[in-house]
C-alpha cells in the first residue's frame, strides 16, 4: 500500500447502528482533525450521504461496506472496522482487492469475559427463577432445588472454551479465580 500524506488523504467515518454506543461520536472526527489538520475528515451520522463521499475516500472507518459500495470507492486503501468481528467484510471483492482491513481486536475482551462469568454464576445459582419467586414474595428454596437444573457451584467445575482468542483467555483468567478447571 502506497502511503499518502495527510494532506492527500480523505478519511470517511460512517457507522449507524441502533445501539448508540456503537456509533462513533463526532468528537472522534474532531480529535483526528486536530491531530492532522491537513487531512480531510468526513463524519457521517448515517449511510444516506455515503455514496457521495466514497469515490474519493482513502480510509473508511465503519462497521460495514457492501460490495456495490466498495466498487464506488475507487481510491480506497484501508478499511478500519469498528467491530471486533469482520465477517461482514469478508466477501470476495474485498478479499481480492488488496485493501487493508483492520479492526479493534481485543477491545471487548474484558466486558465479554465479565459478562460470560456473570451468566455462568446466574445459571449455576438459578438467579432467574430465584428473582421470579422473590417478585411473588414466595420462599421457594425447595422448589428451586427440585428443578431439573440443580443449584451448583462453579468451584471445581470444568470450563471448556472453544476459541482461545483474547476473549477466551480473559474468561479463563476469571474462571481460574473461581477454581474452575479450564480446557481450551
Amino acid at each position: 500500500m502506497k502511503r499518502s500524506k495527510p494532506s492527500e488523504t480523505k478519511l470517511t467515518i460512517c457507522v449507524w447502528h441502533p445501539f448508540t454506543e456503537w456509533r462513533p461520536n463526532a468528537l472522534m472526527a474532531e480529535a483526528i482533525r486536530r491531530r492532522w489538520p491537513e487531512m480531510r475528515v468526513v463524519h457521517l451520522p448515517d449511510y444516506d450521504l455515503l455514496p457521495r463521499e466514497l469515490p474519493d475516500t482513502d480510509i473508511f472507518v465503519g462497521y460495514s461496506l457492501r460490495a456495490q459500495q466498495l466498487a464506488a470507492a475507487r481510491k480506497l486503501q484501508w478499511i478500519h472496522s469498528t467491530a471486533a468481528g469482520v465477517a461482514q467484510l469478508m466477501y470476495p471483492e474485498l478479499r481480492d482487492s488488496g485493501i487493508m482491513v483492520t479492526n479493534p481486536s481485543g477491545i471487548f475482551s474484558l466486558p465479554m469475559a465479565e459478562h460470560t462469568m456473570g451468566l455462568m454464576i446466574a445459571l449455576a445459582r438459578n438467579f432467574a427463577d430465584s428473582v421470579r419467586q422473590q417478585d411473588k414474595s414466595r420462599w421457594s428454596q425447595q422448589d428451586l432445588w427440585d428443578q431439573p437444573q440443580h443449584l451448583t457451584e462453579l468451584n471445581g467445575s470444568v470450563l471448556l472454551i472453544v476459541g482461545y482468542g483474547s476473549i477466551g483467555r480473559e474468561v479463563a483468567k476469571r474462571a481460574r479465580a473461581f477454581a474452575m478447571r479450564v480446557w481450551a
